[in-house]
This record gives structure tokens, sequence and C-alpha cells, in this order.
């Protein structure tokens, strides 16, 4: 199912630009009575009462064109940006249904004979929050396991290793200290700045610069460690921005000063759109690269991580049907 978000709100700018001169070319192709006073009230009357009506047309066909999702229970949302990242989890799915929202492709089926949706977001923080929002809208998950590849920050983790987010944050989101003109560059001289979330009142309700994974997934997840042979699994916080990291003495500053375990680039996004909405959330990574120990970018490595979190996924459905 495809729904084209891009159209309707085209659709709608083009009638509210050209309703009046619309409204006007409908007047003079129209019979008018003669005992019919045309007062400037009047018209204004009509225009109102034309553009009420057509906006509400206007609705109904967006709303007509909206995906329907009913599976009886709330599923299950994972997400992946890359086909690597997400094939396996979609191969894995019963009777697998495709969904285009905008620019965003899921799949909802079934595991175990639970719903489960697939999503594959694409890469960034703004995919991710697209992606996110449009899911949460229109699938109502009962959790999200946010999962893929990442690039190691912690010097003893390798290529294969898995980390359990225990929380993640947004690394490109910092403040510099003051310097003199000519006194150079220190990367070192920042600080974390915190993210407000906003309740209905459009008053601060939380300000923090980590937002935790849930303890129930993450218990639940940590517990499985045995079950993924391609390395070791590892509780670990998780670095998100939108930049790929290649300077050895940065990524060892960042672990330093952060704590961060890796980086990636769709956690923190996909955790701060489920902060808002309350939904239960799982940021699960493995690692790709590692400038530190000189392995580069293997991209097949998402696919370990699909096969980890699909054995997740049949515990914690198991889990939720006792």
């Amino acid at each position: 199912m495809k729904v084209n978000l891009q159209t309707a709100s085209t659709k709608l700018k083009v009638f509210l630009l050209n309703g009046r001169d619309a409204f006007l070319y409908f007047l003079k192709r129209s019979t008018i009575p003669a005992k019919f006073h045309f007062s400037e009230r009047n018209v204004i009357i009509l225009k109102k009462t034309a553009m009420i009506l057509l906006l509400l047309l206007l609705a109904a066909s967006c709303a007509e064109s909206l995906p329907v999702y009913e599976s009886g229970l709330p599923p299950i949302l994972v997400q992946g940006a890359m086909n690597v990242e997400t094939d396996r989890l979609i191969s894995a799915l019963d009777d697998p249904k495709p969904y285009t929202i905008g620019h965003w492709n899921y799949t909802a089926g079934t595991i175990d004979g639970y719903p489960v949706v697939v999503s594959v977001m694409r890469c960034g923080t703004v995919n991710a929050t697209a992606a996110t929002v449009l899911a949460i809208e229109t699938f109502k998950p009962c959790a999200v396991i946010q999962q893929g590849t990442a690039g190691a920050h912690d010097p003893d983790l390798r290529r294969g290793d898995i980390v359990i987010a225990s929380d993640c944050f947004n690394v490109g989101a910092w403040k510099s200290s003051p310097s003199s003109e000519d006194e150079g560059v220190d990367y070192r001289a920042i600080e974390l700045l915190s993210v407000n979330f906003y309740d209905e009142y459009d008053s601060v309700s939380q300000d923090t610069a980590f937002l935790p994974s849930d303890k129930k997934l993450t218990d639940l997840a940590f517990s499985l460690k045995e079950k993924h042979k391609g390395g070791k699994v590892v509780s670990g916080r998780i670095a998100t921005s939108n930049t790929w990291e290649n300077r050895i003495d940065r990524v060892k500053f960042l672990h330093e000063k952060f704590d961060s375990s890796c980086e990636e680039m769709e956690c923190f996004a996909a955790a701060s759109i489920c902060r808002i909405y309350g939904v239960p959330f799982l940021g699960v990574r493995i690692i790709s690269n590692s400038v530190l120990t000189g392995e580069n970018f293997i991209p097949e490595t998402g696919r370990d991580c699909q096969d980890f979190v699909i054995e997740l996924l049949r515990h914690y459905i198991k889990e939720m049907k006792k």
C-alpha cells in the first residue's frame, strides 16, 4: 500500500492558493437568480462556505488514501537503515505486506503468530525521525527495536561484536568553549547539550543528554548473548550523529570523555521519538568497522545483527504470550 503525502500536500497548497480565483470563475459560470442580492457580505459567506466544503472533500480524499493497519495486537516495530540491515528480518515474516508512507518503506507480517513491522528507514537522523513518527502513528507499536551496523569507539570491541544500548546520545549536539581569535581549534573543548522534551502544554518535561533503553528489553537481549556466535555481546553507550569518524585520536577522545562504545546515525533520533510517544525502545548495534583496530567496514555484518534480533523477537514474543 502506497501513500503519497507529497501529492496530498501539493493538492492542498494549490487549492489554498487558487481557491479565490476558482470560486470567482464558478460564480461567473453559474446562473444566479435575479432576486438574489449579490452583496459583498453574501460573496464572503459563499466564499467561506465553498472553502470549507472543498477542504472537507480534500480531507476525506486524504483520509481514504492513508494506510489501514489491523492486527488485533500492537506490533513490534524493528528498524534498520539499509537493506543489509533488514532483508533477513523481512524474510522471517509470515504473510508479509508492504507499505510505503511518503518515502519510507515498511513490511508488516508476523513472527510466531505475533505482529511485527520492519522499517527500512534509510541512513541519517532525519530519515530515522520521519520513519519513526510515521510508523508510530500508523502501526501503533508496543515496542521499537532499532538495530544495524556501527563503528567502534571502544578499543576492546572487534568487528562482529554486538552492543546492547544501555543508553544513547547525540554526539553531534555540543557547545564549544570560548576562545580568542587565532588561538587555534581544540576539538576537545566541548560539552554535550541536553535535549529538551516537551509535554502537550509546550512545557519542558525532561532535559537530558542520554536516553536509556527499556530495561525489560535490555535485560532480555543481554540474556541471549550466548546465541550470537560471531563475537561477544556487551552493554554499552551508543553515540549518534550524521558523521563518520575516521580520526583515531578523535574516536579515543569521544570514548574517554563520553564513555561511548560505538557510533552510528539513527539510534538517538528514533529513541527521542519513542520517548515523546512513550513507546519502549531498545538499540542494538553490531560492530562493522573500527579505526582503532584497522578493521574496514563490512556491511554484511548487518545480517548477523538481524539474526540476533530475530532470536530476541522470538523470546520477547514468547514472554508477551505468557
